[in-house]
């Protein structure tokens, strides 16, 4: 989307905006910090500090759930949004996203681990 006024563009990429729980959005920043070995070990600690507002109300292991479950609903979101926006492609083209997304439905399964 573009918005101009007094001669100024702006991006605004609405590509990941849902209607959804306010606990999906942790999927893109953990996920970042997954990757970022610089924030190695943080992820549970950013996790915790998001949550907080709501101890007041609610048991931090509930939040803790529902986190998890809102994760990976939001994994599925994630997965239907770029199927959307990868169909207009050409298949060879859209090759280079399989991994990503096949890896984005596995880590929304829950664990087949004991």
């Amino acid at each position: 989307m573009l918005i101009g006024r007094s001669g100024d563009v702006r991006f605004l990429d609405w590509g990941d905006a849902s209607v959804s729980h306010p606990f999906g959005v942790l999927v893109g920043v953990l996920d970042g910090v997954r990757r970022d070995p610089r924030l190695a070990g943080d992820e549970h600690r950013l996790r915790d500090a998001y949550l907080e507002p709501w101890t007041a109300e609610h048991e931090r292991a509930h939040l803790v759930a529902v986190s998890d479950l809102a994760d990976r609903v939001a994994r599925i979101g994630r997965v239907l949004n770029w199927h959307r926006l990868l169909a207009p492609l050409d298949p060879a083209e859209r090759r280079q996203y399989a991994e990503a997304l096949a890896g984005w439905l596995a880590e929304a399964l829950p664990s087949s681990s004991p």
